[in-house]
C-alpha cells in the first residue's frame, strides 16, 4: 500500500510518499488513527502522484491572528437577516463563514477584499446564543481567522397572554405579571426568575417553560422547569447550594471562609478557563512541530498525557513523550502484565485511543526514540533497548467523550467474540459529548485531545473563552497564530471524539515525585494539582478544600462566575 499525505510543511515544495507496512498496521489494527492531518485547500497531485505545494502558496501563511468579526444587529430577531462583517484579515483570500446555532451549521462561501474585510448576510431560525466562525483558505486548508458570538431573540408580541423571550415583568406586565418588589436589586432571589426579572436573573434560555430541565437551565434561572434550588448549606450558613470543586458561584458566596463552597445562586462552570493561566501559571507543555508527517492524532493525543504529568504532581516537569514510538504499533506496547489476549484499546476511537495506551501500557520518553530521527524509513528497531524502563503510565483510567456517530456498540472479548453489553462494554468509557461535559472534563483533568479541531486534523483543547470559543493547542510549531494556539467557535459535538486521561501517574522505574502542595497567595487555601483529595504533602495550615485561584488571596475555595 502506498499512502501519500500532505500535512503542514515548512518547506517551499514537498514531495512526501510512504510505502510502509507499519503504517497500515498502526492505522488499521492499533488505534484506528486517520492518516490525514488537515484538509488541504491549495496544492495538487503531480504527474508522479506525489503531493506537491507550490512556493507561491507559502505567501498565504501565517494567518493574521488579529482578525475580527461582528454581527449587526446584535441581538437579531429570529428568521430576519443580519450582516456578518469581518475585518483585519489576510487580503483577497477565499473564505468560508460558518454560522453555528442550535439547528446546526450553515456555511457561506465568501472572499476577503483588498482591505482584508468581508461582508455576508445570513439568518437564523432558532432562538438562543449562536456563533460565527470565519475561515480563510490556505495551503493547509481552511484555517480559523476570526470568531464572534451573537444572540437570536424571538419577536416580541406583548398582550398575547404568553411571557415570551424578550418580554419580562417590567416591559410587558400584562403577559408576565407584576415584578417582585426586589426586582432590580442586582440579586436573583425570592420570587424572581429569568421570566419575571431578567434584570437580576439574566435572560431565560430558549427552552425555559417546556417542562424539562435541560441545556442552560437551572433551579435559579428557570425554576418553572427545574424546581426550587436545594437549600443544602447547613451549619452557620442557611440556604444556598454547595458547588462542586470544578464549579463557580453565579450569585453570592454565603460562607465567609467558603470552606463549604456554599453559593446563594447557581453553581456553574466558569465563563472562561484555560490551563495557559491557572493559578497564575501556564501548565501546558511546550508546543511541538509535527513537520510534514501525518502524525497529528499522536501529537494531539499525547498532549493530555504529558499535561497530566504536570498537573498530577503539580510541578512543571514538562516530560516529553515519544511520538515516534507509535511507529511500532501495538506489539511494542503489549505487556504480559495486562490481562488481555487482545489489544484492550482496539475498540477505542482516535484520539482517545492514545489516552487508553498511556493507561494500559505507558509511553516511553522522547529520548528513547526521538522524533527528529523519524522519517519514512523509520523502523521499530530504532527504539531504545530499555524502553520498558522509560515508560510513563499516565492515568488510572481514561474517558472518551463521543457523539452518537462515533459511539461503539460492541467490543471483542478475550476470544475475539463480539460482545454487546456487560463489563467489557463498560471498559470503553463512553460519555456523551456536550459543551458541559467537555468543559467539566477540562477543568477536572486538564487538556484533552480532539478528533477534528480543523477538517481532518487532531489537536488538543486546553480551555475556552466566553468570547472567542475553545482554546486549541496545535502541533505546527509556534510561528502560527498565538505561539501555536488558536481559538475556534465550533460547537462541542463538532469535535466528534474527545480523549481524556484521569487519575494518578506512575513514573518510570527508579524515579519518584511527590505531589507539590502550596499556598502561593497566603490565604490558607492551597492548590495541589488535579487530585480530588488533599494529599499528605500539604502543610497542616492548608484548608480542606483546594484554592480556586492561588494567585488571588481574595478568592478561596469557591470562585465567582
Amino acid at each position: 500500500m502506498k499512502t501519500r499525505c500532505l500535512a503542514n510543511s515548512r518547506h517551499t515544495r514537498i514531495h512526501f510518499s510512504v510505502d510502509r507496512r507499519w503504517m497500515v498496521t498502526w492505522v488499521a489494527l492499533c488505534l484506528g488513527l486517520s492518516v490525514g492531518c488537515g484538509e488541504l485547500g491549495a496544492g495538487h497531485i503531480d504527474d508522479s502522484g506525489d503531493a506537491e505545494v507550490d512556493a507561491a502558496d507559502d505567501e498565504t501563511l501565517p494567518l493574521s491572528s488579529r482578525g475580527t468579526c461582528v454581527v449587526a444587529p446584535n441581538p437579531v430577531f429570529v428568521s430576519e437577516g443580519f450582516d456578518i462583517i469581518g475585518s483585519r484579515m489576510n487580503k483577497d483570500r477565499e473564505a468560508r463563514v460558518d454560522v453555528n446555532d442550535t439547528n446546526g451549521t450553515q456555511s457561506i462561501a465568501a472572499r476577503t477584499d483588498r482591505s482584508g474585510g468581508l461582508r455576508v448576510t445570513a439568518s437564523s431560525q432558532t432562538v438562543g446564543v449562536a456563533h460565527v466562525s470565519v475561515y480563510l483558505l490556505t495551503n493547509k486548508g481552511y484555517l480559523p481567522a476570526a470568531a464572534c458570538p451573537f444572540e437570536v431573540v424571538a419577536q416580541i408580541t406583548c398582550g398575547d397572554n404568553a411571557c415570551e423571550l424578550g418580554e419580562d415583568c417590567s416591559t410587558c406586565p400584562e403577559d408576565c405579571d407584576v415584578c417582585p418588589a426586589s426586582c432590580g436589586d442586582g440579586e436573583c432571589n425570592g420570587e424572581e426568575s429569568c421570566s419575571v426579572c431578567p434584570e437580576d436573573c439574566d435572560v431565560c434560555p430558549a427552552s425555559c417553560g417546556d417542562g424539562e430541565c435541560n441545556g442552560e437551565e437551572s433551579c435559579s434561572l428557570c425554576p418553572e422547569d427545574c424546581g426550587p434550588c436545594d437549600d443544602s448549606c447547613g451549619g452557620a450558613v442557611v440556604g444556598g447550594n454547595i458547588c462542586e470543586a470544578y464549579q463557580v458561584c453565579d450569585g453570592q458566596i454565603l460562607a465567609a471562609s467558603d470552606t463549604a463552597r456554599c453559593c446563594s445562586g447557581e453553581c456553574k462552570l466558569p465563563k472562561s478557563f484555560s490551563w495557559r493561566n491557572r493559578h497564575g501559571e501556564d501548565w501546558n507543555t511546550p508546543v511541538k512541530d509535527q513537520g510534514s508527517y501525518p502524525m497529528c492524532p499522536v501529537f494531539g493525543g499525547l498532549v493530555p498525557v504529558e499535561s497530566a504529568i504536570n498537573l498530577y504532581f503539580n510541578r512543571h516537569l514538562d516530560v516529553d513523550l515519544s511520538e515516534a514510538a507509535f511507529v511500532c504499533g501495538v506489539e511494542l506496547f503489549q505487556s504480559n502484565q495486562i490481562d488481555f489476549n487482545i489489544n484492550p484499546c482496539i475498540n477505542i476511537q482516535s484520539p482517545a485511543s492514545v489516552a487508553c495506551m498511556s493507561v494500559y501500557f505507558g509511553i516511553p520518553t522522547e529520548s528513547c526514540f526521538p522524533y527528529d530521527s523519524y522519517s519514512e524509513s523509520a523502523e521499530c528497531s530504532m527504539i531504545c533497548d530499555d524502553h520498558e524502563q522509560r515508560r510513563w503510565v499516565v492515568g488510572d483510567n481514561f474517558t472518551q467523550l463521543l457523539t452518537d456517530t462515533y459511539r461503539t456498540t460492541f467490543v471483542l472479548d478475550d476470544e475475539n467474540n463480539v460482545v454487546y453489553e456487560g463489563p467489557l462494554m463498560d471498559r470503553l468509557r463512553q460519555v456523551s459529548l456536550t459543551k458541559e461535559s467537555l468543559q467539566e472534563h477540562i477543568v477536572r483533568y486538564g487538556p484533552v485531545s480532539a478528533h477534528a479541531v480543523l477538517p481532518g486534523h487532531t489537536a488538543a483543547i486546553v480551555g475556552w473563552d466566553s468570547v472567542t470559543g475553545w482554546i486549541v493547542k496545535n502541533s505546527w510549531g509556534t510561528t502560527d497564530w498565538d505561539d501555536g494556539y488558536f481559538s475556534t467557535a465550533m460547537t462541542a459535538p463538532e469535535f466528534g471524539v474527545i480523549g481524556v486521561v484521569q487519575g494518578s501517574v506512575l513514573p518510570p522505574a527508579g524515579t519518584s515525585y511527590e505531589i507539590r502542595c502550596v499556598d502561593t497567595d497566603g490565604d490558607s487555601f492551597c492548590q495541589w494539582g488535579i487530585s480530588e483529595d488533599k494529599p499528605a504533602t500539604c502543610p497542616a495550615s492548608c484548608s480542606a478544600q483546594p484554592d480556586w485561584d492561588d494567585s488571588d488571596p481574595a478568592v478561596g475555595a469557591l470562585g465567582k462566575y
